[in-house]
């Protein structure tokens, strides 16, 4: 028995001839996208020179605390809320908090809302040393804070329900942080003319 070889036709070379081609062109791209440096992600850890006014030293450079925070949903309000800064650059809040004022430091670098032992006495917070569960890194070294839900927070008319914080150890002297587990809940904040604008 002969065989003989018979040459494909032109019409069935060129899808051949495109499909290596397209395999080539993805091999390719694969090679170069796996060699590319990851996109960066944004640090959960609180910034720098407002945790250095928070924990009077150096600031640390991990994560305030390991709390997860939930996605949820908007701020009640109306309008907008501007806050001019200060002589060094940062942004101050006068925050109703369970019906009482305290004075906090703006920091969209900080995960969560964090009081000082002395702003959470006043509000009526005492957690149980139980209750100090959360790892938070200070100028002194790692220390334990007492994770809270504060049922109400209120900057000017923007209204806040349900939010997570945190309760600082004593000794941990300073100001309270307004962080994001406040400024997520609303529709957006953002810096215009130098002040800190918050929307709900």
């Amino acid at each position: 028995m002969v065989f003989q070889f018979v040459r494909p036709s032109l019409m069935f070379d060129q899808p051949l001839k495109l499909m290596l081609t397209g395999a080539a062109i993805a091999a390719i791209a694969g090679v170069y996208l796996s060699h590319q440096a990851p996109a960066e992600v944004p640090s959960a850890s609180a910034s720098p020179g407002l945790l250095a006014s928070l924990f009077g030293g150096p600031a640390p450079s991990a994560p305030m605390a390991a709390v997860p925070v939930a996605a949820p949903p908007s701020a009640l309000g109306f309008g907008r809320i501007e806050l001019p800064p200060d002589r060094g650059g940062q942004y101050h809040a006068d925050v109703e908090i369970e019906g009482r004022t305290v004075p906090m430091l703006v920091d969209t670098g900080a995960t969560l809302v964090s009081l000082t032992a002395a702003d959470a006495a006043r509000l009526g917070l005492s957690p149980a040393p139980a209750d100090y569960t959360a790892n938070v890194l200070t100028a002194n070294g790692q220390a334990k804070a007492a994770p809270v839900t504060l049922r109400e927070v209120r900057v000017g008319n923007l209204l806040v329900r349900n939010v997570t914080a945190l309760v600082l150890p004593q000794g941990i002297n300073g100001t309270s942080l307004l962080g994001m587990s406040f400024l997520q809940r609303l529709g957006g904040f953002e810096i215009a003319s130098g002040n800190l604008v918050l929307r709900p």
